[in-house]
């Protein structure tokens, strides 16, 4: 079977193949980011949420110990620690320098005396208001004048929109929040422990859990709305198509031929322009876009070729179906 308008089948096919592009490379993206372990932390890090049994926890000199112990617990083993309260900065305990070859804007990341001691010097975002009111390496943390060791950007693992600035958890305020550990080492179930003794509550959290938000994301249900909206356009266009060949499937089931073996027939002819439609509409996607999917496009674009093949031949398997071309019976006119 010859099918005329291979050209438009190759631009329905790009049309169609740049818009799962867009839909997969985010999906793909965003799982990645999802499942990844948080602060660029090893895949076997831990994360633990721990809470107070009591209204306001434990307090000064007694919320500084337990942060101390904390902390020469995590030194003793070799486990890094990302806390996050509900402040704007993030605690941190890196006896083994984990973050240390990581590139700042500005500045030293933090010596390995530096989380021996309570001294209170930080790291800040670059523009963020702590970054703003930075003046002689100085600036203000919770209404304190705190020397800064180092500025660090959006490629810096520590990088977040909510925390302006991190700093030595020994000089923490408070012991409520995340507790992100870079493996489940011995000291991790002893810090646990000391939590719970002084009153706190704790319960494993799965990182992995990231994976349902991406699901519930509005960018994401927006985009579905739109790969339907296009592909309803791209039935319509296969539609008419075939209804321009609607006589010569009427002629073929005069002289006998099933429904079955004119839609083989009708995929054979056209998945080559499909796949080559699809293939330039991935490829073209994919140049335009490379800097900004980096590494991902190894991954995504086969998936997003086979997603658009199969869309298409979905589509048109459909359109053919709705032609009524099938219900004819042998031996006599569509």
């Amino acid at each position: 079977m010859r099918i005329k308008h291979r050209g438009v089948f190759v631009l329905i096919s790009m049309f169609l193949s740049c818009a799962i592009a867009v839909f997969v490379s985010y999906i793909v993206i965003q799982l990645d980011r999802a499942l990844a372990a948080p602060f660029g932390l090893p895949t076997e890090s831990v994360t633990f949420r721990v809470r107070p049994r009591r209204v306001g926890g434990v307090g000064g000199g007694e919320l500084a110990n337990i942060a101390s112990q904390i902390a020469g617990l995590l030194q003793k083993e070799g486990t890094t620690l990302v806390y996050v309260d509900n402040d704007y900065g993030i605690g941190l305990q890196d006896p083994t320098g984990y973050f240390a070859s990581e590139p700042l804007a500005q500045g030293a990341y933090f010596t390995a005396d530096d989380f021996n001691y309570p001294d209170a010097i930080t790291l800040v975002r670059l523009n963020s208001p702590t970054y703003r009111m930075l003046m002689q390496d100085s600036t203000v943390v919770n209404g304190r004048v705190l020397p800064v060791q180092g500025v660090f950007g959006e490629d810096h693992p520590l990088y977040t929109r909510a925390q302006f600035y991190v700093y030595n958890f020994r000089s923490t305020t408070t012991i409520e929040g995340t507790y992100y550990f870079s493996r489940n080492s011995q000291a991790v179930g002893e810090v646990l422990t000391l939590l719970s003794t002084h009153g706190y509550t704790y319960n494993k959290v799965p990182f992995r859990q990231g994976a349902r938000s991406v699901l519930r994301d509005l960018y994401l249900v927006l985009m579905t709305a739109g790969i339907i909206f296009i592909g309803f356009n791209c039935f319509f266009a296969y539609f008419v198509i075939l209804s321009r060949h609607r006589a010569v499937f009427c002629i073929h089931r005069r002289l006998g031929a099933t429904p079955k073996a004119l839609l083989a027939r009708l995929l054979v002819a056209t998945l080559p322009s499909m796949g080559l439609g699809s293939l330039l509409g991935v490829t073209t996607f994919a140049v335009v876009f490379r800097e900004f999917l980096g590494d991902f496009t190894s991954v995504w674009m086969p998936i997003a070729v086979i997603a658009s093949v199969t869309a298409s031949a979905f589509l048109l398997v459909a359109t053919f179906l709705s032609q009524r071309i099938g219900g004819a019976k042998e031996g006599r006119l569509c």
